[in-house]
């Protein structure tokens, strides 16, 4: 691929990079962002050397990740002292996202996605290390996250050399207070203090000094507290806890509790003292007519499922089918729709009961396809893959030619993500 013309800058930089905007012989136009630091009186020719050698590692690295949740690298040159890269132009950045949220009152929109690509980096043992809505960009529909320059692994990092702990250290006000000080030895929880740092653009009205700990009034108080707690090991451990109570939170409506669910929702607040007996009461309540199940159901995350899992295996199971069949009758939010994918996946892997096991993957597949989510989509995939047991393969397949609905989400679920229907065991892709 070759560059035509440059046709100007684009009003934004990054980790030691001029962005462009070029036009290429394949009529597309790109943003170009190419190595610009040179030695001067300030700067000398050994931390230029270092700062280049981890913009191409940056370059290396983002080639190598799923443009689902990276914002995708579509040619480069890393030779001579200014090597470069081309990406897709961006519609916009999170910063715009946050100023409509704070103007208008609309909605957060794209949280579930950032979360999401967050945990995506987390499991590969990086760590972003300087998350800003500048680095958050709206691309084919989703928002992904950009200049990875200090991307690192979460492990051995003091054998790398590459990272100086005083050098190019991220965006002050996002930055958690362990990047000041010990910039090389920081983990993920500092991508959820940034994170939060985020939250309070858009929940916060008091002004937020760098290094410090936030808050906001009502219960997304609660979550920016615990995002900016000055010791890491006192936030929340995983992305997955955090999506869990964020969306969980965004996901509340005005509705009234009737008081009977309620007192079905407050012995969750003990778990430690949940037993077969409470167990079995909450089977009996779900069971009778005109139950308020979404109040129910939109208290569970997986902490509770560990525990109902613990205290009855046949009482988990029974729960659970009627949990996966309420989610076939019912609409999400877009973001929470990823909590719901974490809730049904959990209880796919701890059962090894096939109608249950069953039941999940439908109810997946009919989520995915309802909320036309990619993130659900490729959970299904996942759960209805080559590997599965037969049995469990066979079951799926008598579910999709019984009920023509299933078949049909089926093949959206891996249309959407650009796969085949080969990517599910033979005996499901048989009957698609």
């Amino acid at each position: 691929m070759k560059i035509i013309d440059v046709l100007g800058p684009i009003n934004t930089r990054g980790g030691h990079g001029i962005i462009e905007k070029v036009s290429c012989d394949d009529g597309q136009t790109y943003a170009r962002k190419t190595f610009s630091l040179v030695p001067n009186h300030s700067i000398s020719a050994h931390v230029v050397d270092k700062c280049r050698s981890r913009f191409i590692r940056e370059i290396r690295i983002q080639k190598q990740l799923q443009k689902e949740y990276i914002i995708p690298i579509v040619h480069y040159d890393l030779s001579g002292p200014f090597p470069w890269y081309l990406m897709p132009i961006a519609d916009y950045d999170y910063g715009h996202e946050i100023e409509l949220i704070r103007t208008t009152s609309k909605q957060p929109d794209g949280l579930g996605d950032i979360l999401n690509a967050l945990e995506y980096l987390h499991t590969l043992g990086y760590v972003h290390r300087d998350l800003k809505p500048g680095n958050i960009l709206y691309h084919d529909g989703f928002w992904k996250l950009s200049d990875l320059g200090l991307v690192t692994p979460d492990k051995d990092i003091t054998d790398l050399s590459i990272t100086s702990s005083n050098e190019w250290s991220g965006t002050v006000i996002y930055m958690a207070p362990e990047q000041h000080t010990n910039f090389k030895h920081v983990d993920r929880r500092a991508d959820i203090y940034s994170f939060g740092a985020i939250l309070h653009d858009i929940f916060g009205n008091s002004t937020r000094l760098p290094f410090s700990s936030f808050s906001c009034s009502g219960e997304m108080g609660v979550i920016l507290e615990k995002c900016s707690k000055k010791e890491p090991k006192d936030r929340f451990s995983n992305i997955g806890i955090l999506r869990d109570k964020l969306l969980y939170i965004l996901s509340k409506g005005p509705a009234t509790v009737s008081s009977t669910s309620q007192e079905q929702i407050e012995k969750f607040e003990d778990l430690e003292n949940f037993n077969i007996e409470n167990f079995t009461d909450l089977i009996f309540y779900i069971k009778e007519d005109d139950v308020d199940l979404n109040s129910i159901f939109k208290e569970l995350n997986n902490e509770i499922l560990d525990k109902l899992f613990s205290v009855d295996n046949d009482l988990f199971i029974e729960f659970s089918l009627y949990y996966v069949d309420w989610i076939k009758k019912s609409s999400f939010s877009f973001d929470y729709c990823d909590v719901v994918i974490k809730l049904i996946q959990n209880i796919y892997d701890k059962v090894e009961n096939n109608d249950l096991k069953a039941n999940c993957v439908t109810s997946a597949a009919q989520l995915g396809r309802s909320h036309n989510r990619w993130f659900v989509m490729e959970n299904v995939v996942k759960m209805a893959n080559a590997d599965i047991d037969e049995n469990l393969a066979f079951r799926i397949q008598i579910e999709i030619e019984v009920e023509p609905r299933n078949k049909s989400n089926f093949e959206l679920c891996v249309k959407q993500i650009n796969r085949n229907k080969s990517a599910y065991h033979n005996l499901i892709a048989q009957a698609l």
